[in-house]
């Protein structure tokens, strides 16, 4: 009498993860930067494209006040991240809620996930309109270029991904609480002679 041994092995979302970096690391830096162009690209055309006025809104406030957009951005990346990792620990624990953990994980991560990489884009893009003082198609050129120059210089470019990652972070949080832009002609009291 034989037996079968059937082994089942589950993956981890930190496997998963390590398969992402080490498929990152195979890629030359000419790859890394053709794949940084293109995605920044293709995300901040759809981001700008499909989310109606917001995407044009949060572009428009990240380039008109990058400092205040940065300062709202550095807790707006944290709140991010925790998302994601809260999401990443309940995916992996063992035990009676590991169905619930997942189930309450796939929103966590993927909804973190694609907020923190549509509104990276929309800083690059942001970044690329304020650096040549012009708005529309060059400037979603220019943040994709930006993009393949932070690829392309790995270890540095990381702040530059950092910058406009909070950047845009920012002025997506910003745009979201206000629902408008910081336009230099709106006023904030009114006049005096009226009340």
């Amino acid at each position: 009498m034989s037996s079968v041994v059937v082994t089942h092995t589950t993956r981890s979302g930190s496997a998963a993860l390590e398969d992402v970096f080490e498929l990152g690391a195979t890629l030359s830096a000419i790859e890394l930067a053709g794949l940084a162009f293109g995605a920044t690209l293709v995300v901040g055309a759809v981001v700008l494209g499909l989310a109606g006025t917001h995407g044009s809104r949060t572009t428009a406030t990240a380039r008109e006040s990058p400092i205040i957009s940065a300062a709202v951005g550095v807790p707006g990346a944290l709140v991010l991240a925790v998302l994601v990792y809260t999401g990443s620990l309940l995916s992996t624990a063992a035990g009676t809620f590991s169905v619930f953990g997942t189930v309450v994980a796939i929103p966590l991560v993927v909804g973190g996930g694609l907020v923190a990489v549509a509104w990276t884009a929309i800083g690059f893009v942001a970044i690329g309109g304020r650096l040549l003082g012009r708005e529309g198609p060059v400037s979603l050129v220019t943040g994709g270029l930006l993009a393949a120059l932070a690829a392309l210089t790995a270890p540095y470019g990381l702040v530059v991904l950092a910058v406009a990652g909070v950047v845009g972070i920012g002025a997506g949080v910003r745009t979201l609480v206000t629902g408008r832009t910081d336009a230099p002609d709106e006023r904030t009291v009114p006049p005096a002679n009226q009340v």
